[in-house]
């Protein structure tokens, strides 16, 4: 996603999200699954938050390109968002590529706002807990 594009995202239904960084692939030079595109991230992550590569998780939809290139580079187990229901999705057949070792997912949510509400209820008992 170039810079222009990402600018008109804020106008639909992300209006008013705060973004404490947006790294498109115009300011990084190359496109995914380069693996420019995500060592990029890291740096910028590590520089601007403290945040180091395991503790960085890979949240995307495409099978073959995110999930592939986070398994292949070491990122923690990933977080696939299933957005239509089935094992095969965009980018391929999950079960193939589990079994071939070429990804590692470790949580699978049907949407983005399925991932937030989990995330919500994970803080929310950890709070009641502590």
């Amino acid at each position: 996603m170039g810079d222009t594009s990402f600018s008109r995202r804020p106008a639909g239904p992300l209006r008013g999200v705060h973004w404490d960084g947006i790294y498109t692939a115009q300011q990084i030079g190359s496109y995914k699954p380069g693996d420019r595109n995500y060592l990029f991230v890291v740096d910028r992550l590590g520089k601007d938050f403290g945040t180091a590569q395991d503790e960085t998780l890979m949240v995307a939809q495409s099978l073959d390109i995110d999930h592939v290139s986070a398994k292949r580079l070491g990122f923690r187990p990933a977080a696939w968002i299933a957005r239509y229901a089935g094992e095969a999705a965009m980018g391929g057949d999950r079960e193939e590529l589990e079994r071939k070792g070429l990804i590692e997912l470790g949580a699978v949510y049907g949407s983005l706002g399925g991932m937030a509400h989990a995330v919500e209820e994970a803080f929310s008992n950890e709070t009641e807990n502590a």
